[in-house]
């Protein structure tokens, strides 16, 4: 809560910092307009009533207010508009409205319309908190009183002058708290709003990151980690619409008498042996641009792009001695083997299933010498 109010605090300040430079534009403009203007805004004066009086209030008007804003605006630039700058701010504007008002009853207005509308304007620019508000005014009202002691501590003001400045009081701290509290109001609304909105952005990129993790999982093999069919069937696919064609590897490996591991040693022994082999065929084609995926029960494929057939050869030959240094246990040989077929493909070339195709009658011929070998073509 404490954090909260000390942003609204930061927010308000930022906020009076935005318009307090305008007001005090706009009071000191005001300020030199009447200066030209005395002899009729002071025509029926009931404390100026003196002509070299006139005469002092025309300069005081015309340089000595000039000069107090631009004193204000020089000190608020280089300060930086600090709270204490801004409160001592609206303060000097209040007593400038108040000297215009003091000087401008008359008879026949007891409160000066332009005073009323110039700090009216300040009342619906600023945002001051209730206090800070009560202290503006109750100053403002007092020096409003205290001047006309001091021009003419004789005279008799009517009564319904002390009425019109009560109801003056009640009316701008009014609308000045009423402004606060609507300020506030849009505030916390537009912070729960944001909150709203970024709780909503965080929910909805955690539910894109799951679908793109469970779509990932769609296309991964349960049991090797590798990528499944599915995944390599849409590969093949933007392979033959690609319209910058590569040389073509594509090798299918198959583990050598796989049945006789389930068998003899299980289900569960026979797919930790799918793992070990996958992650040691990881290991060898471990290219970015390398595509390993399990084809279907104990046959894996790779394809690979960019590759010429002797790079192709050497590959295929350290799958195959990858595979038997990890001196895996079967039943009817000395260790688990692959036998290997594959077809190397210049650019321009057919479909990637043709490919797929050819490379399992390569597989076939190793498996037919003896197995636990390998044979690459050219299509």
């Amino acid at each position: 809560m404490f954090y909260r109010r000390t942003e609204l605090e930061k927010n308000i300040q930022q906020h009076n910092g935005n318009y307090l430079f305008q007001v005090i534009i706009s009071v000191v403009v005001i300020s030199m307009v009447l200066s030209q203007m005395t002899d009729f805004w002071l025509d029926e004066s009931l404390i100026i009533d003196k002509e070299i009086e006139r005469v002092h209030v025309k300069l005081l008007f015309l340089y000595g207010f000039p000069v107090l804003g631009l004193g204000l605006l020089l000190s608020g630039f280089f300060s930086g508009q600090s709270v204490v700058y801004q409160k001592i701010s609206i303060l000097v504007m209040m007593s400038i409205v108040a000297t215009i008002h003091t000087l401008s009853i008359s008879m026949f207005s007891d409160i000066s319309i332009i005073s009323l509308m110039m700090i009216t304007l300040v009342a619906k620019l600023l945002v001051f908190p209730p206090t800070f508000s009560l202290l503006v005014y109750t100053i403002y009202i007092l020096q409003a009183n205290m001047m006309v002691e001091i021009f003419h501590s004789g005279m008799v003001l009517y009564a319904d002058y002390y009425f019109s400045l009560g109801a003056m009081y009640v009316w701008l701290n009014y609308i000045s708290i009423n402004n606060y509290r609507c300020y506030v109001r849009d505030y916390y609304h537009e912070q729960k709003k944001k909150s709203w909105m970024a709780k909503t952005v965080i929910r909805n990129r955690e539910v894109a990151a799951k679908n793109i993790i469970l779509n990932g999982y769609s296309y991964i093999d349960e049991v090797t980690g590798l990528h499944n069919r599915r995944y390599l069937q849409e590969h093949m696919a933007s392979l033959n619409q690609g319209t910058k064609q590569q040389p073509l590897g594509v090798l299918l490996i198959d583990i050598d008498h796989f049945k006789q591991v389930n068998d003899v040693y299980g289900h569960a022994k026979g797919d930790e042996y799918l793992k070990q082999v996958s992650q040691t065929l990881r290991n060898v084609f471990k290219r970015k641009s390398d595509v390993i995926a399990r084809y279907g029960g104990e046959e894996i494929v790779v394809m690979l792009t960019g590759i010429s057939k002797a790079d192709l050869e050497e590959r295929a030959r350290q799958a195959c001695e990858a595979v038997r240094a990890q001196a895996l246990k079967h039943p009817l040989r000395d260790f688990v083997s692959v036998s290997i077929g594959g077809i190397h493909a210049r650019a321009g070339f057919h479909p990637a299933e043709q490919y797929l195709d050819e490379a399992d009658a390569c597989m076939y011929q190793v498996k037919s010498s003896g197995r636990n070998g390998y044979l690459v073509e050219s299509s």
